[in-house]
């Protein structure tokens, strides 16, 4: 079965893209992060196309040095990330990767992007500030609205870090005419269906129409409601 099989790869979710309202003011808040050397952040819930957005971005800029955090991440994880992007010879001890990282970044023209900002710890939020204000190197935060908290601190502890963000954008659903773009991609009219299904989600709405594509074309049939609502016992909780 393995060996017989073929992935059908024609609507690829890798290389799936359309400009939106949001994208275009991800793209400003990075160009002007870079521009001014300004440390942001990018905001937003899970699925509204933040990653994505990002990648997109930095796809044919050289000069991007994209980490994606997790919770595992520690600061010494993070050090040890940045020396390997700038090849840079990892050293011992905290402050001597801290030092090597800012030296490099000093010399070079490169600017930061960090995904799942939100993983990183207080500790490792308040070195990244060091980073921006030691290298003057741009660093654009993204993460879920639990980043938005976390750059202030529990306690309001990390409140001098959370002044320091000179711009910051928080992404929204998609609106109805950036939702008739994405089920147009697909080759899919039903667009209320789909924003019934998904609540305007950008990922949840390309993963729905990607399977009820996938489901269609196996019965031989056009994607309709009923389809859509099969596919998407799938894929919406």
């Amino acid at each position: 079965f393995v060996a017989n099989y073929t992935a059908n790869d024609s609507s690829n979710q890798n290389s799936f893209f359309i400009q939106t309202r949001n994208t275009e003011a991800a793209n400003y808040i990075i160009t002007k992060s870079i521009q001014r050397r300004m440390l942001s952040a990018i905001f937003g819930n899970a699925g509204f196309g933040k990653s994505t957005a990002i990648k997109q971005f930095i796809k044919d800029r050289p000069e991007a040095i994209y980490i994606k955090a997790n919770n595992l991440f520690t600061t010494k994880d993070f050090l040890e990330i940045l020396c390997e992007k700038l090849n840079l010879k990892k050293e011992s001890r905290g402050r001597s990767l801290f030092n090597a990282v800012v030296k490099s970044l000093e010399r070079i023209d490169r600017f930061i992007i960090i995904d799942e900002a939100e993983w990183l710890k207080d500790k490792t939020l308040d070195m990244v500030r060091n980073i921006w204000e030691e290298s003057n190197t741009p660093i654009i935060l993204v993460g879920t609205l639990k980043l938005k908290q976390n750059l202030k601190g529990n306690n309001g502890e990390l409140d001098y870090l959370d002044s320091r963000i000179r711009l910051r954008l928080t992404f929204e659903r998609l609106k109805d005419e950036e939702l008739k773009d994405v089920c147009q991609k697909f080759g899919v009219n039903a667009w209320k269906k789909v924003k019934d299904l998904t609540n305007s989600n950008f990922r949840l709405a390309a993963f729905l129409l990607e399977e009820a594509k996938d489901l269609a074309d196996m019965h031989g049939k056009e994607v309709d409601e009923d389809i859509l609502i099969a596919a998407s016992t799938m894929i919406v909780k």
